[in-house]
Protein backbone atom coordinates (compact mmCIF):
# COMPACT_ATOMS: atom_id res chain seq x y z
CA UNK A 1 0.00 0.00 0.00
CA UNK A 2 1.43 3.24 -1.16
CA UNK A 3 1.12 6.67 0.70
CA UNK A 4 -2.28 7.78 -0.89
CA UNK A 5 -3.51 4.20 0.72
CA UNK A 6 -4.08 2.60 -2.78
CA UNK A 7 -2.97 -1.32 -2.87
CA UNK A 8 -0.31 -1.55 -5.15
CA UNK A 9 1.26 -4.65 -4.73
CA UNK A 10 -1.20 -7.61 -6.33
CA UNK A 11 0.47 -11.11 -6.78
CA UNK A 12 -3.12 -12.45 -8.31
CA UNK A 13 -3.36 -9.89 -10.89
CA UNK A 14 0.55 -9.96 -11.25
CA UNK A 15 0.15 -13.50 -12.17
CA UNK A 16 -2.79 -13.98 -14.23
CA UNK A 17 -1.81 -11.33 -16.80
CA UNK A 18 1.66 -12.83 -17.15
CA UNK A 19 0.33 -15.88 -17.87
CA UNK A 20 -1.83 -14.09 -20.52
CA UNK A 21 1.13 -11.51 -21.69
CA UNK A 22 1.26 -13.19 -25.52
CA UNK A 23 -2.49 -12.73 -25.46
CA UNK A 24 -2.69 -9.37 -24.51
CA UNK A 25 0.77 -8.01 -26.42
CA UNK A 26 0.61 -4.05 -26.80
CA UNK A 27 -2.29 -3.82 -24.92
CA UNK A 28 -1.01 -5.47 -21.92
CA UNK A 29 0.42 -2.26 -19.75
CA UNK A 30 -2.74 -0.50 -20.82
CA UNK A 31 -4.69 -3.81 -19.43
CA UNK A 32 -2.84 -4.20 -16.58
CA UNK A 33 -3.29 -0.47 -15.22
CA UNK A 34 -6.59 -0.75 -16.03
CA UNK A 35 -7.39 -3.69 -13.94
CA UNK A 36 -5.15 -2.35 -10.44
CA UNK A 37 -7.49 0.62 -11.18
CA UNK A 38 -10.51 -1.48 -10.98
CA UNK A 39 -9.15 -3.49 -7.97
CA UNK A 40 -8.31 0.02 -5.86
CA UNK A 41 -12.40 1.21 -6.78
CA UNK A 42 -13.67 -2.09 -6.25
CA UNK A 43 -12.05 -1.92 -2.79
CA UNK A 44 -13.45 2.03 -2.06
CA UNK A 45 -16.95 1.42 -3.08
CA UNK A 46 -17.47 -1.72 -1.08
CA UNK A 47 -17.99 -2.09 2.69
CA UNK A 48 -15.23 -4.49 3.60
CA UNK A 49 -13.95 -4.74 0.46
CA UNK A 50 -10.33 -5.09 1.72
CA UNK A 51 -11.27 -8.73 3.18
CA UNK A 52 -12.27 -10.00 -0.05
CA UNK A 53 -9.29 -8.53 -1.88
CA UNK A 54 -8.45 -12.12 -3.75
CA UNK A 55 -12.06 -12.33 -5.03
CA UNK A 56 -11.61 -8.95 -6.43
CA UNK A 57 -8.39 -9.73 -7.85
CA UNK A 58 -9.71 -12.90 -9.66
CA UNK A 59 -12.58 -10.61 -11.15
CA UNK A 60 -10.39 -7.75 -12.11
CA UNK A 61 -7.67 -9.77 -14.01
CA UNK A 62 -10.60 -12.14 -15.98
CA UNK A 63 -13.01 -9.74 -16.40
CA UNK A 64 -12.22 -8.10 -19.92
CA UNK A 65 -9.15 -11.02 -20.90
CA UNK A 66 -11.77 -12.50 -23.78
CA UNK A 67 -11.06 -9.76 -25.85
CA UNK A 68 -7.74 -10.33 -26.18
CA UNK A 69 -7.76 -14.41 -25.72
CA UNK A 70 -10.50 -14.88 -28.11
CA UNK A 71 -10.21 -11.51 -30.06
CA UNK A 72 -14.29 -10.87 -30.06
CA UNK A 73 -15.95 -8.38 -28.45
CA UNK A 74 -17.94 -10.46 -27.12
CA UNK A 75 -15.96 -11.16 -24.69
CA UNK A 76 -18.08 -12.15 -21.85
CA UNK A 77 -18.39 -15.63 -21.49
CA UNK A 78 -14.83 -16.19 -22.71
CA UNK A 79 -13.69 -14.34 -19.78
CA UNK A 80 -16.05 -16.00 -17.49
CA UNK A 81 -14.74 -19.12 -18.38
CA UNK A 82 -11.02 -18.68 -17.94
CA UNK A 83 -12.15 -17.47 -15.04
CA UNK A 84 -13.44 -20.54 -13.92
CA UNK A 85 -10.43 -22.65 -15.32
CA UNK A 86 -8.39 -20.84 -13.04
CA UNK A 87 -10.19 -21.20 -9.99
CA UNK A 88 -11.09 -25.00 -10.66
CA UNK A 89 -6.99 -25.19 -10.72
CA UNK A 90 -5.96 -22.75 -7.36
CA UNK A 91 -8.99 -24.97 -6.08
CA UNK A 92 -11.39 -22.24 -5.61
CA UNK A 93 -14.31 -23.81 -7.26
CA UNK A 94 -16.35 -22.42 -4.42
CA UNK A 95 -15.74 -18.67 -5.68
CA UNK A 96 -17.26 -19.49 -9.14
CA UNK A 97 -20.60 -18.87 -9.02
CA UNK A 98 -19.86 -15.14 -7.16
CA UNK A 99 -16.72 -14.08 -9.86
CA UNK A 100 -19.03 -15.42 -12.79
CA UNK A 101 -21.46 -12.97 -11.77
CA UNK A 102 -18.91 -10.17 -10.91
CA UNK A 103 -17.96 -10.58 -14.87
CA UNK A 104 -21.52 -11.20 -15.87
CA UNK A 105 -22.61 -7.91 -14.82
CA UNK A 106 -19.55 -5.60 -14.62
CA UNK A 107 -20.97 -3.66 -17.83
CA UNK A 108 -24.66 -3.26 -16.97
CA UNK A 109 -25.97 0.02 -16.97
CA UNK A 110 -28.50 0.07 -14.25
CA UNK A 111 -28.37 -2.00 -10.31
CA UNK A 112 -27.02 -5.68 -10.60
CA UNK A 113 -29.34 -8.09 -9.08
CA UNK A 114 -27.48 -10.79 -7.32
CA UNK A 115 -26.97 -11.89 -3.75
CA UNK A 116 -26.28 -8.40 -1.25
CA UNK A 117 -24.06 -9.92 0.36
CA UNK A 118 -21.57 -10.52 -3.09
CA UNK A 119 -19.25 -8.20 -4.86
CA UNK A 120 -21.34 -8.01 -8.17
CA UNK A 121 -22.75 -4.40 -7.53
CA UNK A 122 -19.25 -2.85 -6.08
CA UNK A 123 -17.26 -4.36 -9.19
CA UNK A 124 -19.91 -3.27 -11.21
CA UNK A 125 -19.33 0.58 -9.74
CA UNK A 126 -15.85 0.23 -10.18
CA UNK A 127 -15.79 -0.97 -13.73
CA UNK A 128 -18.05 1.74 -14.95
CA UNK A 129 -16.03 4.52 -12.79
CA UNK A 130 -12.58 3.05 -14.63
CA UNK A 131 -14.22 3.31 -18.05
CA UNK A 132 -16.22 6.46 -17.93
CA UNK A 133 -12.67 8.42 -16.49
CA UNK A 134 -14.94 9.65 -13.28
CA UNK A 135 -18.16 10.31 -14.99
CA UNK A 136 -19.76 8.02 -13.07
CA UNK A 137 -18.50 8.10 -9.70
CA UNK A 138 -20.87 6.69 -7.25
CA UNK A 139 -19.96 8.68 -4.72
CA UNK A 140 -16.21 8.43 -4.74
CA UNK A 141 -14.01 11.44 -4.69
CA UNK A 142 -12.24 13.02 -7.68
CA UNK A 143 -9.11 13.01 -5.82
CA UNK A 144 -8.98 9.07 -5.35
CA UNK A 145 -10.19 8.60 -9.02
CA UNK A 146 -7.14 11.32 -10.01
CA UNK A 147 -4.51 9.93 -7.85
CA UNK A 148 -5.30 6.31 -9.23
CA UNK A 149 -4.67 7.74 -13.00
CA UNK A 150 -1.20 9.37 -11.58
CA UNK A 151 -0.20 5.65 -9.97
CA UNK A 152 -1.61 3.63 -12.98
CA UNK A 153 -2.10 5.99 -16.18
CA UNK A 154 -4.68 5.31 -18.67
CA UNK A 155 -1.76 4.65 -21.21
CA UNK A 156 -3.92 4.97 -24.04
CA UNK A 157 -6.66 2.07 -22.64
CA UNK A 158 -9.39 4.07 -22.97
CA UNK A 159 -8.99 4.98 -26.42
CA UNK A 160 -7.94 1.23 -26.72
CA UNK A 161 -11.77 0.50 -25.78
CA UNK A 162 -12.77 3.21 -28.81
CA UNK A 163 -10.84 2.06 -31.67
CA UNK A 164 -11.80 -1.65 -30.47
CA UNK A 165 -15.79 -0.61 -30.95
CA UNK A 166 -15.68 1.49 -34.07
CA UNK A 167 -13.90 -2.08 -35.35
CA UNK A 168 -16.59 -4.42 -34.17
CA UNK A 169 -19.54 -2.09 -34.20
CA UNK A 170 -20.08 -2.68 -38.33
CA UNK A 171 -20.31 -6.44 -38.05
CA UNK A 172 -22.17 -6.52 -34.61
CA UNK A 173 -24.34 -3.25 -34.48
CA UNK A 174 -24.68 -2.31 -30.44
CA UNK A 175 -27.95 -2.33 -29.00
CA UNK A 176 -28.41 1.38 -27.34
CA UNK A 177 -30.82 3.45 -26.78
CA UNK A 178 -32.47 5.70 -29.45
CA UNK A 179 -35.60 8.03 -28.89
CA UNK A 180 -38.45 7.11 -30.92
CA UNK A 181 -39.18 10.43 -31.94
CA UNK A 182 -42.88 12.48 -31.47
CA UNK A 183 -44.05 15.42 -33.06
CA UNK A 184 -42.84 17.72 -30.38
CA UNK A 185 -39.36 16.71 -31.56
CA UNK A 186 -40.24 16.67 -35.20
CA UNK A 187 -39.08 12.88 -34.53
CA UNK A 188 -35.27 13.48 -34.09
CA UNK A 189 -35.99 11.34 -30.87
CA UNK A 190 -33.90 14.13 -29.15
CA UNK A 191 -35.15 16.45 -26.36
CA UNK A 192 -33.04 19.30 -25.44
CA UNK A 193 -29.03 19.42 -25.71
CA UNK A 194 -25.96 17.65 -24.08
CA UNK A 195 -22.31 18.63 -24.09
CA UNK A 196 -19.59 16.23 -24.41
CA UNK A 197 -16.52 17.43 -22.88
CA UNK A 198 -12.65 17.32 -23.19
CA UNK A 199 -10.40 18.64 -20.77
CA UNK A 200 -7.49 17.75 -18.86
CA UNK A 201 -5.63 19.30 -15.92
CA UNK A 202 -2.59 21.51 -16.58
CA UNK A 203 0.02 20.19 -14.15
CA UNK A 204 3.54 18.91 -13.89
CA UNK A 205 4.63 17.49 -17.68
CA UNK A 206 2.04 19.15 -19.34
CA UNK A 207 2.46 22.66 -17.36
CA UNK A 208 6.01 22.72 -18.67
CA UNK A 209 5.76 21.35 -22.14
CA UNK A 210 3.19 24.40 -22.61
CA UNK A 211 5.48 26.75 -21.23
CA UNK A 212 8.52 24.91 -23.63
CA UNK A 213 5.98 25.63 -26.14
CA UNK A 214 6.25 22.00 -27.35
CA UNK A 215 3.94 21.05 -30.28
CA UNK A 216 0.43 20.60 -30.15
CA UNK A 217 0.09 17.05 -30.76
CA UNK A 218 2.95 16.20 -28.13
CA UNK A 219 0.57 17.82 -25.66
CA UNK A 220 -2.38 16.23 -26.44
CA UNK A 221 -0.36 12.40 -26.50
CA UNK A 222 0.78 13.25 -23.25
CA UNK A 223 -2.43 14.38 -22.18
CA UNK A 224 -4.33 11.35 -22.96
CA UNK A 225 -0.86 9.28 -21.60
CA UNK A 226 -1.98 10.55 -18.33
CA UNK A 227 -5.43 9.96 -18.38
CA UNK A 228 -7.15 12.81 -20.03
CA UNK A 229 -10.93 12.31 -21.64
CA UNK A 230 -11.51 13.31 -25.00
CA UNK A 231 -15.10 14.27 -26.26
CA UNK A 232 -15.06 10.89 -27.79
CA UNK A 233 -14.62 9.22 -24.47
CA UNK A 234 -16.84 11.17 -23.05
CA UNK A 235 -19.52 10.89 -25.90
CA UNK A 236 -19.30 7.03 -25.85
CA UNK A 237 -19.84 7.11 -21.76
CA UNK A 238 -22.91 8.83 -22.58
CA UNK A 239 -24.24 6.95 -25.38
CA UNK A 240 -23.81 3.52 -23.38
CA UNK A 241 -25.45 5.45 -20.29
CA UNK A 242 -28.56 5.75 -22.93
CA UNK A 243 -28.67 9.66 -23.17
CA UNK A 244 -27.66 9.81 -26.60
CA UNK A 245 -26.60 7.85 -29.78
CA UNK A 246 -23.49 6.55 -31.13
CA UNK A 247 -24.10 8.66 -34.79
CA UNK A 248 -24.43 11.35 -32.46
CA UNK A 249 -21.02 11.06 -30.87
CA UNK A 250 -19.19 10.12 -33.94
CA UNK A 251 -20.69 13.27 -35.93
CA UNK A 252 -19.15 15.77 -33.20
CA UNK A 253 -16.13 14.32 -31.97
CA UNK A 254 -14.64 12.26 -35.22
Amino acid sequence: MNSDGLVTSIPIVEGVLDHYATALGPDFIRYRNHVHRVVNLCLAVTPGGRDNIEKIAVAAAFHDLGIWTDRTWDYIAPSISLAREYLRACSRADWIPEIEAMIANHHKITSARARSEWLVEGFRRADWIDVSCGFRRFGVARSLIKSLFVTWPSAGFHWRLVELTVAWFPRHPLRLFRGRGCQQCAGSGFSGRLGVFELFEVAGEIGQMIANRADGLAIRRAALAGGMKTMLHDGMAKAFLGETTLQEVFRVAI
